[in-house]
């Protein structure tokens, strides 16, 4: 398994890095831990995660934490 976290760029939303990420030959992410980059906290956001990784025939492979409080 070949992983990159989402947190190479938090300037590019996920939905733009996940092309990036699989046209450069990883198979996994790792979500990174500013939840505002992908919003995994939320049910929603969730299930468009999960549609994303799926489009770009990729798997989470880990989920940071958010850091601080």
């Amino acid at each position: 398994m070949i992983s990159i976290g989402t947190t190479f760029n938090y300037e590019i939303p996920l939905e733009q890095q996940l092309p990036l990420i699989k046209n450069a030959g990883f198979s996994h992410i790792s979500l990174g831990a500013r939840t505002e980059h992908s919003g995994y906290l939320s049910s929603s956001s969730q299930r468009a995660i999960k549609k994303l990784v799926e489009t770009y025939d990729l798997a989470v492979c880990s989920i940071h934490t958010p850091f601080g409080k």
